[in-house]
């Protein structure tokens, strides 16, 4: 099946509804997640986390498969906070298809990219069009996908606690890849342009501290 959206409510629309199908509800609803949890993460990433600067954030370059990704990320509670930036795949590049060890929810807040959709490790049921604002939950291990993007993609992702072990065995989640974090420069720049995205004013100040650490 494949499907390619255009409108924003139509695509929140098949979300919520494939979310439902592949991504079976545990400890939260994909409600829970999406009207609840992500917005309070957006708030208090805009009141309070981006205006400390981008040393209030690790950072990690995800590169070892395309997409290439840059992430900045903090903990927020039991929960973590991911910015991401990721690179258009060139054509002819073959999307990392993955699950995740712990449920997620993602808002686009930039650019567009295909998602494939399917569950333990089995080929891609579905394929949506993802635009800016749009929202969608992942909350069931054996849940599975990919992102192609079609232009670089910003986006914003929460986490919850990961996946019990004998879970994430039957899911077939394996260990993460050995990563590295982004460069001072490379860091600063994509805490600027998150708070660009999200309308967070940067003082002179913190321009003139950002330029001295870099």
């Amino acid at each position: 099946m494949s499907l390619v959206m255009k409108d924003i409510k139509e695509i929140d629309k098949a979300l919520a509804t494939l979310s439902k199908s592949y991504f079976d509800e545990t400890e939260q609803s994909v409600e829970e997640w999406l009207v609840e949890e992500l917005p309070l993460a957006i708030k208090h990433l805009t009141d309070e986390l981006l205006p400390l600067g981008p040393e209030s954030f690790q950072s990690v370059c995800v590169d070892y498969h395309p997409p290439v990704v840059h992430r900045l990320w903090v903990k927020w509670g039991g929960k973590r906070i991911f910015l991401h930036k990721i690179e258009k795949c060139i054509p002819g590049e073959i999307a990392l298809y993955h699950p995740h060890p712990w449920p997620s929810a993602v808002k686009v807040l930039k650019g567009e990219y295909e998602m494939g959709v399917g569950e333990d490790g089995k080929d891609p049921k579905t394929t949506l069009l993802l635009k800016e604002n749009s929202n969608y939950a992942m909350i069931d291990p054996s849940g599975w996908h990919y992102v192609k993007p079609l232009s670089a993609c910003y986006t914003i992702m929460i986490t919850g606690k990961p996946y019990d072990a004998n879970v994430l065995q039957a899911a077939n989640v394996k260990p993460g890849k050995g990563l590295r974090p982004l460069d001072n420069l490379t860091k600063s720049k994509l805490w600027i342009e998150f708070c660009n995205l999200l309308e967070v004013p940067i003082s002179n100040q913190m321009l003139i501290n950002l330029k001295e650490a870099i």
